[in-house]
């Protein structure tokens, strides 16, 4: 689901709209939440970025990251500024890495991986 373009996008925070009042935030952040609950995530995701609303954008990552989009998880984490869950996923992205590179040094050395 990552509209990424460049891997320098991965992880910028994304530019807040001018001047937007608190109004406004608010009725977009409702109408996300329709859209949301409605089923239409990727919508509401947009929504959530452009208000940084961190709570939508913590429910979004949780449904990345059940659906194992682990990266875009971890995205939507960071955007939301959650500390914690930022720091679960980086873990589980190295545990991963670090495996992936365990095997590819065990097919080079031609042994089978365990």
């Amino acid at each position: 689901m990552s509209r990424l373009r460049s891997s320098n996008e991965f992880l910028r925070k994304p530019k807040r709209p001018p001047r937007i009042s608190k109004q406004d935030r608010v009725a977009l952040i409702r109408k996300a939440n329709v859209l949301y609950n409605a089923g239409k995530h990727p919508l509401a995701e947009r929504i959530y970025e452009t208000t940084g609303y961190a709570d939508g954008l913590i429910r979004i990552a949780g449904r990345e990251e059940k659906a194992g989009n682990f990266l875009e998880a971890l995205r939507l984490y960071w955007l939301a500024n959650d500390h914690r869950k930022t720091s679960v996923m980086s873990k589980k992205l190295a545990q991963g890495i670090r495996y992936l590179m365990k095997s590819d040094t065990m097919k080079e050395m031609g042994k089978p991986h365990s």
